[in-house]
């Protein structure tokens, strides 16, 4: 799996993981948020990750742990 479709992967994982799926956000809401976990699991990688431990880093950055 190239680099893009990994991190398409964990943003919307982590995505649907922090937000709840969504649960009670309206579009503009959704669109931030999906940006900033973007960002977040952007930088969230490192050389020979697993796809489990990105996800699981980039929501411990978005839960501020």
């Amino acid at each position: 799996m190239d680099y893009e479709t990994m991190l398409d992967t964990v943003v919307m994982n982590a995505w649907e993981i922090w937000t709840q799926n969504g649960l009670d956000m309206d579009n503009d809401d959704r669109i931030q948020t999906e940006k900033h976990v973007y960002d977040v699991a952007s930088n969230s990688y490192y050389d020979d990750i697993s796809l489990q431990e990105w996800i699981d880093e980039t929501l411990r950055k978005l839960e501020g742990k």
